[in-house]
Protein backbone atom coordinates (compact mmCIF):
# COMPACT_ATOMS: atom_id res chain seq x y z
CA UNK A 1 0.00 0.00 0.00
CA UNK A 2 1.46 3.31 -1.11
CA UNK A 3 1.74 6.44 1.03
CA UNK A 4 -1.24 8.05 -0.69
CA UNK A 5 -3.44 5.03 0.01
CA UNK A 6 -2.31 4.90 3.64
CA UNK A 7 -3.06 8.61 4.08
CA UNK A 8 -6.49 8.13 2.53
CA UNK A 9 -7.22 5.24 4.89
CA UNK A 10 -6.15 7.32 7.90
CA UNK A 11 -8.39 10.16 6.72
CA UNK A 12 -11.38 7.86 6.33
CA UNK A 13 -10.84 6.34 9.76
CA UNK A 14 -10.57 9.83 11.25
CA UNK A 15 -13.84 10.89 9.57
CA UNK A 16 -15.54 7.79 10.94
CA UNK A 17 -14.25 8.50 14.44
CA UNK A 18 -15.27 12.15 14.23
CA UNK A 19 -18.78 11.24 13.08
CA UNK A 20 -19.05 8.75 15.94
CA UNK A 21 -17.97 11.32 18.53
CA UNK A 22 -20.49 13.87 17.24
CA UNK A 23 -23.32 11.33 17.28
CA UNK A 24 -22.41 10.18 20.81
CA UNK A 25 -22.50 13.79 21.99
CA UNK A 26 -26.11 14.08 20.86
CA UNK A 27 -27.14 10.98 22.82
CA UNK A 28 -26.20 12.27 26.28
CA UNK A 29 -29.89 12.70 27.12
CA UNK A 30 -30.10 8.89 27.01
CA UNK A 31 -26.70 8.01 28.46
CA UNK A 32 -25.51 10.91 30.69
CA UNK A 33 -21.88 9.78 30.52
CA UNK A 34 -21.84 10.76 26.85
CA UNK A 35 -22.00 14.38 28.02
CA UNK A 36 -18.22 14.52 27.59
CA UNK A 37 -18.67 14.31 23.80
CA UNK A 38 -21.22 17.14 23.63
CA UNK A 39 -19.17 20.24 24.40
CA UNK A 40 -16.83 20.55 21.42
CA UNK A 41 -18.63 21.55 18.21
CA UNK A 42 -15.92 24.11 17.46
CA UNK A 43 -13.24 21.42 17.72
CA UNK A 44 -15.37 19.12 15.59
CA UNK A 45 -15.72 21.88 13.01
CA UNK A 46 -11.98 22.41 12.85
CA UNK A 47 -11.29 18.68 12.50
CA UNK A 48 -13.99 18.28 9.84
CA UNK A 49 -12.56 21.16 7.80
CA UNK A 50 -9.07 19.67 7.95
CA UNK A 51 -10.31 16.21 6.94
CA UNK A 52 -12.48 17.59 4.15
CA UNK A 53 -9.48 19.46 2.72
CA UNK A 54 -7.21 16.42 3.08
CA UNK A 55 -9.59 13.96 1.47
CA UNK A 56 -10.50 16.35 -1.32
CA UNK A 57 -6.79 16.80 -2.02
CA UNK A 58 -6.45 13.02 -2.16
CA UNK A 59 -9.46 12.90 -4.52
CA UNK A 60 -11.35 10.66 -2.10
CA UNK A 61 -14.67 12.27 -2.88
CA UNK A 62 -16.92 10.01 -0.76
CA UNK A 63 -14.82 10.73 2.34
CA UNK A 64 -14.61 14.44 1.52
CA UNK A 65 -18.40 14.53 1.12
CA UNK A 66 -18.93 12.94 4.54
CA UNK A 67 -16.48 15.43 6.06
CA UNK A 68 -18.40 18.26 4.39
CA UNK A 69 -21.61 17.00 6.01
CA UNK A 70 -19.80 17.01 9.37
CA UNK A 71 -18.76 20.62 8.74
CA UNK A 72 -22.39 21.52 8.16
CA UNK A 73 -23.53 19.61 11.25
CA UNK A 74 -20.90 21.36 13.39
CA UNK A 75 -22.01 24.76 12.13
CA UNK A 76 -25.60 23.96 13.00
CA UNK A 77 -24.61 22.86 16.50
CA UNK A 78 -22.67 26.09 16.96
CA UNK A 79 -25.37 28.47 15.81
CA UNK A 80 -28.76 26.97 16.71
CA UNK A 81 -28.59 27.66 20.50
CA UNK A 82 -27.94 31.35 19.84
CA UNK A 83 -30.61 31.80 17.18
CA UNK A 84 -33.25 34.42 17.82
CA UNK A 85 -31.94 35.73 21.14
CA UNK A 86 -33.54 39.06 21.99
CA UNK A 87 -31.30 41.91 23.10
CA UNK A 88 -31.80 45.42 24.45
CA UNK A 89 -29.98 48.69 23.89
CA UNK A 90 -29.10 49.94 27.36
CA UNK A 91 -28.08 48.11 30.54
CA UNK A 92 -29.16 49.08 34.05
CA UNK A 93 -27.38 46.19 35.81
CA UNK A 94 -24.02 44.61 35.00
CA UNK A 95 -23.00 41.28 36.50
CA UNK A 96 -19.79 39.29 36.19
CA UNK A 97 -18.21 36.05 37.34
CA UNK A 98 -14.54 35.14 37.59
CA UNK A 99 -13.13 31.73 38.44
CA UNK A 100 -9.83 32.83 39.98
CA UNK A 101 -8.40 29.27 40.49
CA UNK A 102 -7.77 28.28 44.09
CA UNK A 103 -4.05 27.57 43.60
CA UNK A 104 -3.49 30.94 41.90
CA UNK A 105 -1.45 33.43 43.97
CA UNK A 106 -1.87 36.49 41.71
CA UNK A 107 -4.62 38.03 43.86
CA UNK A 108 -3.57 41.66 43.45
CA UNK A 109 -3.18 41.31 39.68
CA UNK A 110 -6.64 39.72 39.46
CA UNK A 111 -8.15 42.49 41.57
CA UNK A 112 -6.67 45.09 39.21
CA UNK A 113 -8.12 43.23 36.20
CA UNK A 114 -11.68 42.94 37.51
CA UNK A 115 -14.20 44.80 35.35
CA UNK A 116 -16.47 47.60 36.53
CA UNK A 117 -19.50 45.39 37.17
CA UNK A 118 -22.27 46.20 39.64
CA UNK A 119 -22.10 42.67 41.06
CA UNK A 120 -19.26 40.21 40.64
CA UNK A 121 -18.95 36.61 41.83
CA UNK A 122 -15.43 35.34 42.51
CA UNK A 123 -15.17 31.56 42.41
CA UNK A 124 -12.48 29.52 44.21
CA UNK A 125 -11.14 32.28 46.52
CA UNK A 126 -8.99 30.96 49.37
CA UNK A 127 -8.46 32.59 52.79
CA UNK A 128 -5.53 34.51 51.24
CA UNK A 129 -8.13 36.65 49.46
CA UNK A 130 -9.35 38.31 52.68
CA UNK A 131 -6.88 41.22 52.56
CA UNK A 132 -7.34 41.70 48.81
CA UNK A 133 -11.11 41.95 49.13
CA UNK A 134 -10.79 44.49 51.93
CA UNK A 135 -8.82 46.69 49.52
CA UNK A 136 -11.72 46.41 47.06
CA UNK A 137 -14.36 47.57 49.53
CA UNK A 138 -14.37 51.11 48.13
CA UNK A 139 -15.43 49.66 44.74
CA UNK A 140 -17.77 47.00 46.11
CA UNK A 141 -18.87 47.93 49.65
CA UNK A 142 -21.22 44.95 50.05
CA UNK A 143 -19.32 41.68 50.30
CA UNK A 144 -20.16 38.09 51.24
CA UNK A 145 -17.40 35.49 51.50
CA UNK A 146 -17.08 31.76 51.98
CA UNK A 147 -13.35 31.11 51.73
CA UNK A 148 -12.19 27.53 51.21
CA UNK A 149 -8.90 25.81 50.51
CA UNK A 150 -10.64 23.61 47.92
CA UNK A 151 -12.04 24.74 44.55
CA UNK A 152 -15.47 25.68 45.91
CA UNK A 153 -14.97 28.88 47.85
CA UNK A 154 -16.98 31.91 46.76
CA UNK A 155 -17.06 35.66 47.27
CA UNK A 156 -19.82 37.92 45.96
CA UNK A 157 -19.16 41.66 45.74
CA UNK A 158 -21.79 44.31 45.07
CA UNK A 159 -21.97 48.06 44.78
CA UNK A 160 -25.73 47.68 44.50
CA UNK A 161 -27.68 47.64 47.80
CA UNK A 162 -29.60 44.43 48.34
CA UNK A 163 -32.93 43.62 49.97
CA UNK A 164 -31.82 40.17 51.11
CA UNK A 165 -28.63 38.10 51.01
CA UNK A 166 -28.11 34.54 52.19
CA UNK A 167 -25.97 31.52 51.54
CA UNK A 168 -27.57 28.48 49.98
CA UNK A 169 -26.10 25.07 49.12
CA UNK A 170 -25.83 23.11 45.91
CA UNK A 171 -26.87 19.60 46.88
CA UNK A 172 -25.29 17.07 46.68
CA UNK A 173 -21.90 18.38 47.72
CA UNK A 174 -23.00 21.26 49.98
CA UNK A 175 -21.18 23.71 47.74
CA UNK A 176 -21.86 27.36 48.58
CA UNK A 177 -24.22 29.38 46.39
CA UNK A 178 -25.00 33.04 47.11
CA UNK A 179 -28.56 34.33 46.86
CA UNK A 180 -29.21 38.06 46.48
CA UNK A 181 -32.54 39.85 46.21
CA UNK A 182 -32.35 43.23 44.49
CA UNK A 183 -34.66 46.05 43.50
CA UNK A 184 -33.87 47.26 39.98
CA UNK A 185 -36.06 49.64 38.03
CA UNK A 186 -39.00 48.93 40.33
CA UNK A 187 -38.71 45.15 39.95
CA UNK A 188 -37.69 42.48 42.46
CA UNK A 189 -34.77 40.47 41.08
CA UNK A 190 -33.54 37.13 42.41
CA UNK A 191 -29.90 36.38 41.69
CA UNK A 192 -27.98 33.21 42.49
CA UNK A 193 -24.22 32.77 42.02
CA UNK A 194 -23.12 29.13 41.68
CA UNK A 195 -20.16 26.88 41.00
CA UNK A 196 -21.29 23.42 39.89
CA UNK A 197 -19.24 20.26 40.19
CA UNK A 198 -16.64 19.66 37.50
CA UNK A 199 -17.55 16.40 35.67
CA UNK A 200 -14.09 14.81 35.79
CA UNK A 201 -15.45 11.33 36.57
CA UNK A 202 -18.75 9.50 36.21
CA UNK A 203 -19.53 10.17 39.87
CA UNK A 204 -18.72 13.89 39.57
CA UNK A 205 -20.78 14.12 36.38
CA UNK A 206 -23.75 12.57 38.17
CA UNK A 207 -23.29 15.03 41.06
CA UNK A 208 -23.31 18.00 38.68
CA UNK A 209 -26.51 16.81 37.03
CA UNK A 210 -28.14 16.27 40.44
CA UNK A 211 -27.09 19.79 41.41
CA UNK A 212 -28.93 21.09 38.34
CA UNK A 213 -32.03 19.24 39.53
CA UNK A 214 -31.65 20.90 42.95
CA UNK A 215 -31.35 24.27 41.25
CA UNK A 216 -34.52 23.68 39.26
CA UNK A 217 -36.40 23.04 42.51
CA UNK A 218 -34.85 26.02 44.29
CA UNK A 219 -35.69 28.40 41.46
CA UNK A 220 -39.41 27.65 41.88
CA UNK A 221 -39.43 29.95 44.93
CA UNK A 222 -37.45 32.74 43.25
CA UNK A 223 -38.81 35.87 41.62
CA UNK A 224 -40.12 35.55 38.05
CA UNK A 225 -37.18 37.86 37.21
CA UNK A 226 -34.12 35.73 37.98
CA UNK A 227 -30.41 35.80 37.19
CA UNK A 228 -28.33 32.62 37.51
CA UNK A 229 -24.61 33.31 37.25
CA UNK A 230 -21.40 31.32 37.58
CA UNK A 231 -19.34 28.35 36.47
CA UNK A 232 -21.80 25.65 35.41
CA UNK A 233 -19.11 23.23 34.18
CA UNK A 234 -21.45 22.57 31.26
CA UNK A 235 -21.98 24.09 27.84
CA UNK A 236 -25.26 24.86 26.12
CA UNK A 237 -24.77 21.62 24.13
CA UNK A 238 -25.12 19.54 27.31
CA UNK A 239 -28.58 18.03 27.70
CA UNK A 240 -28.34 18.51 31.49
CA UNK A 241 -28.00 22.28 31.14
CA UNK A 242 -30.70 22.45 28.46
CA UNK A 243 -33.04 20.52 30.78
CA UNK A 244 -32.36 23.00 33.61
CA UNK A 245 -33.16 25.90 31.28
CA UNK A 246 -36.27 24.27 29.84
CA UNK A 247 -37.76 23.44 33.24
CA UNK A 248 -37.09 26.86 34.77
CA UNK A 249 -37.60 29.24 31.85
CA UNK A 250 -34.00 30.43 31.92
CA UNK A 251 -32.48 31.84 28.74
CA UNK A 252 -28.99 32.44 27.44
CA UNK A 253 -27.53 35.93 27.45
CA UNK A 254 -24.62 35.03 25.17
CA UNK A 255 -25.69 36.65 21.96
CA UNK A 256 -23.67 34.98 19.26
CA UNK A 257 -20.98 32.54 18.24
CA UNK A 258 -19.16 34.46 15.49
CA UNK A 259 -18.59 30.95 14.09
CA UNK A 260 -15.63 30.48 16.46
CA UNK A 261 -17.16 27.98 18.85
CA UNK A 262 -18.44 30.76 21.04
CA UNK A 263 -17.68 34.43 21.32
CA UNK A 264 -17.80 33.79 25.05
CA UNK A 265 -15.75 30.60 25.34
CA UNK A 266 -14.13 30.79 28.77
CA UNK A 267 -12.16 27.57 29.31
CA UNK A 268 -9.37 26.55 29.13
CA UNK A 269 -7.31 29.68 28.58
CA UNK A 270 -4.31 27.81 27.15
CA UNK A 271 -6.30 26.80 24.05
CA UNK A 272 -6.85 29.12 21.08
CA UNK A 273 -10.02 31.20 21.28
CA UNK A 274 -11.52 29.16 18.45
CA UNK A 275 -11.85 26.01 20.55
CA UNK A 276 -12.38 27.32 24.09
CA UNK A 277 -15.72 26.17 25.43
CA UNK A 278 -18.37 28.29 27.19
CA UNK A 279 -18.91 26.79 30.64
CA UNK A 280 -19.36 30.08 32.52
CA UNK A 281 -22.81 31.54 31.98
CA UNK A 282 -25.27 34.23 32.90
CA UNK A 283 -28.81 32.86 32.48
CA UNK A 284 -31.93 34.98 32.93
CA UNK A 285 -35.70 34.73 32.89
CA UNK A 286 -38.58 37.18 33.14
CA UNK A 287 -38.36 40.83 32.11
CA UNK A 288 -34.59 40.76 31.66
CA UNK A 289 -32.78 41.12 28.35
CA UNK A 290 -29.05 40.97 27.61
CA UNK A 291 -27.35 44.03 26.20
CA UNK A 292 -23.81 42.74 25.77
CA UNK A 293 -21.61 39.88 26.93
CA UNK A 294 -17.85 40.22 27.21
CA UNK A 295 -14.97 38.05 28.36
CA UNK A 296 -11.97 39.33 30.30
CA UNK A 297 -8.59 38.00 31.40
CA UNK A 298 -7.97 36.64 34.89
CA UNK A 299 -4.20 36.60 35.51
CA UNK A 300 -2.92 33.14 36.38
CA UNK A 301 -6.31 31.41 36.03
CA UNK A 302 -7.46 28.70 33.65
CA UNK A 303 -10.79 30.48 33.01
CA UNK A 304 -11.63 33.76 31.37
CA UNK A 305 -14.12 35.93 33.22
CA UNK A 306 -17.60 36.69 31.92
CA UNK A 307 -19.38 40.05 32.20
CA UNK A 308 -22.97 40.65 31.05
CA UNK A 309 -24.89 43.88 30.80
CA UNK A 310 -28.60 43.41 31.47
CA UNK A 311 -31.65 45.53 30.77
CA UNK A 312 -34.25 44.98 33.50
CA UNK A 313 -37.83 46.20 33.18
CA UNK A 314 -37.13 48.40 30.17
CA UNK A 315 -39.00 46.46 27.51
Amino acid sequence: MGFRSKLTLVGLLAVTGLAGAMILGQLDFIIPQLDWFSHFPAGYLLCALILMTLLAGLRCWPGASVAALLVLASLLLLTIPYRGLETAEEANLTVACANVLCRNDQNDAIAAALPDADIIALLEPTPDWADTLEKLRDRWPYQWTEFRTNPFGMAVLSRHPVVDARWMSLIPGAMPAMYLELEVNGRTISMLAIHAMSPQSFGMLRMRDEQFLTLANQLESFSPDTILLGDFNATIWSSALRKLMNTTGLRLTETGTDLIGSATGTWPTFLPAFVRIPIDHCLVRGDILPVRTEIFDIPGADHLGLMTGLSIGNE
